[in-house]
């Protein structure tokens, strides 16, 4: 395969994107004095709270919203904790995330203010039930929490061709084997999405058994105006089908609101019939969603 191949090329439109979060656990197993005066430990294994788990709840909740946006603009890439990101939207995922992170600390900050009273809090329920270890608990936890990220690329090391042609063979056939699977895995999640937004809408816009029309949430065509926002970005390597696909049901949506759904019923039928005109064009794509994982190796990842 050349080296000008745009499958092999991919790291020049786009990046890999790694989220590393840390945040404490704050559960520990019982051990078998701990559960003896419950049950039988041969019989009955469990945790323990080390404190009220909602005082935790703060970083979390900015994790997961990393995580989702990330979900929204990204795509996934055959190496577990990556994540294929168009170099365009690098400036902007940065700004998100710093600002993301920002707010993890200052939660993180309020638990930290809060742990001493958190911790008697949890003494006072574990230690008359035998269940207090002082042992449990650190004693700084800020040190506890991290979210950052860093942007990859996966490369062949050159040097190889110099001292070893044969393992720098073999090892770019590995390389375009992940280029190729990361082409794969990228252009179906991006039919597996638009295709469950498409399915959502054609059973929403039809009716209950007895014949009344079926109630759906506004987010039945926001989801869709959040798709179309970021699928230029997303649809990496131009895949005309999903171009095609796309724009069908742009055109179909285009000044549809929730509530003109809901007013008209000759308009939701109008929308409900285009939309399976989408629904069979993604049918006969027959595209299926790769389940491998490529394990990579011995390729280098440069920051």
């Amino acid at each position: 395969m050349s080296p000008q191949n745009p499958t092999v090329n991919v790291f020049e439109a786009a990046s890999l994107i790694q989220l590393q979060t840390g945040t404490w656990q704050a559960s520990k197993m019982l051990n078998d004095d701990e559960i003896k005066p419950l049950a039988d430990p041969e019989w009955v294994k469990g945790r323990k709270h080390l404190v009220d788990p909602d005082f935790l709840a703060g970083p979390r909740k900015v994790i997961t919203r990393c995580r989702k946006y990330l979900g929204m603009i990204a795509l996934p890439f055959p190496v577990t904790g990556l994540l294929l990101v168009a170099k365009d939207t690098i400036s902007s995922i940065d700004k998100y995330l710093t600002e993301r992170r920002e707010q993890f600390f200052e939660e993180v900050s309020l638990i930290a203010r809060d742990y001493p009273q958190a911790r008697e809090e949890a003494r006072s329920y574990l230690q008359p039930r035998n269940l207090w270890n002082e042992r449990d608990y650190p004693e700084e936890i800020i040190p506890l929490y991290t979210l950052s990220w860093r942007y990859l690329d996966i490369t062949v090391p050159a040097k190889l061709q110099q001292l070893a042609p044969e393992i720098y063979k073999r090892e770019l056939a590995q390389f375009e084997a992940l280029m190729n699977e990361a082409k794969d895995v990228a252009v179906a999640a991006l039919y597996e999405e638009v295709s469950a937004l498409v399915d959502k809408m054609v059973d929403k816009l039809g009716v209950e058994e007895d014949g009344k029309p079926k109630k759906f949430k506004d987010s039945l065509v926001n989801n869709f105006t959040d798709f179309f926002a970021t699928f230029q970005d997303r649809n990496i390597f131009a895949n005309p089908k999903l171009d095609e696909i796309v724009e069908k049901a742009k055109q179909a949506l285009t000044n549809v609101t929730p509530d003109g759904l809901r007013q008209f019923p000759d308009f939701r039928q109008k929308i409900k019939s285009e939309m399976e005109g989408v629904k069979q064009i993604i049918e006969d794509a027959n595209v299926d969603l790769p389940r491998r994982k490529f394990k990579l190796d011995r390729m280098d990842m440069a920051a």
